[in-house]
C-alpha cells in the first residue's frame, strides 16, 4: 500500500504516522494551561484546523490561540487526570478541544477536493502576491490596515471567501463526491489533483472569473470568522 501524505498550505508529512508525531511534538512541548506560542506550532495548528471534519464548529468566530488543556468528556468531565489535548482559545473567550488526530486521519471528500482545488490555482495564487510586493508600493494588510510583512503574510479571498467559491463549483459540478481526486496512482506525488481535465478547466475557468485575492497578515486572517459557504450565489 503506498503511504498516504499529510499535506497543508505551507507543511507536508510523508506519512500519517509522521504528522501525528509532529503534532503531539507539540503537545508535549508546552504546560498544562499554557498557550502556543511557537509560529511554527500556531502556523501548523491554523492549518491543520483547515481540514477538520467540524472546522465550522471547532473556529466558530474565530481562533484567538491554542493552548494544552486535558481532555474531557463530551459533557466536560475530565476524561482521565493525566490526559492532555490541544485546544481551542476562540476570539469570544469560548473553547474547544482541537481533535488534532481527527484532522489528519480522517480526510473527507470535500477535504480531498478542496486540497485539490487548492494546488490547481496555486500557480495563480503566487503570482498574484508576487506581483503585488513587486509594485513597489507599501502594503497595508486587507484586514487590519496594519503595515504588512512580507514574511508574515498570506494571499486571502474575500467576498467570495475560499469556503464560498470551493463550495459553489463542487455545488455545480453535482456535489463533494462527484468531483474524482486523483492520487498519482503510485507515482511521486504531493496531495491531490483534479483528476478529470474537464472538471479541472472549468474549475479554473470558475476561479478566475469569480476570485478576488487580497493579501493579510497570518495573524489577521487566522481571526477572520469563519464564512457561511452557502451564503455567496454568483448568480445573483
Amino acid at each position: 500500500m503506498v503511504a498516504k501524505p499529510v499535506v497543508l498550505r505551507t507543511f507536508r508529512w510523508e506519512t500519517i504516522g509522521k504528522a501525528k508525531e509532529a503534532f503531539r511534538g507539540i503537545l508535549h512541548a508546552y504546560d498544562l494551561d499554557e498557550k502556543v506560542t511557537d509560529p511554527t506550532h500556531d502556523a501548523m495548528l491554523r492549518e491543520l484546523l483547515e481540514q477538520h471534519p467540524r472546522v465550522e464548529e471547532k473556529t466558530g468566530v474565530g481562533v484567538d490561540h491554542f493552548y494544552i488543556g486535558r481532555t474531557q468528556q463530551e459533557d466536560g468531565a475530565v476524561r482521565f487526570w493525566s490526559g492532555r489535548g490541544i485546544w481551542i482559545r476562540r476570539v469570544d473567550e469560548g473553547t474547544a478541544d482541537f481533535g488534532y488526530i481527527a484532522a489528519i486521519t480522517g480526510p473527507s471528500p470535500k477535504v480531498d477536493v478542496k486540497d485539490a482545488m487548492r494546488h490547481a490555482v496555486g500557480s495563480r495564487r503566487d503570482d498574484y502576491r508576487e506581483s503585488r510586493y513587486a509594485s513597489g508600493s507599501d502594503l497595508t494588510c486587507f484586514l487590519s490596515r496594519e503595515p504588512l510583512d512580507e514574511t508574515d503574510s498570506q494571499v486571502i479571498y474575500v467576498n467570495p471567501a475560499w469556503e464560498q467559491l470551493t463550495y459553489r463549483f463542487a455545488h455545480g459540478e453535482g456535489g463533494w463526491d462527484q468531483i474524482e481526486v486523483s492520487s498519482g496512482d503510485g507515482a511521486a506525488q504531493i496531495g491531490g489533483r483534479l483528476a478529470d481535465p474537464g472538471v479541472l478547466r472549468r474549475w479554473l475557468e470558475f476561479f478566475d472569473a469569480h476570485a478576488n485575492m487580497e493579501l493579510a497578515s497570518r495573524s489577521a486572517a487566522a481571526r477572520r470568522p469563519w464564512p457561511d459557504e452557502v451564503s455567496w450565489d454568483p448568480s445573483t
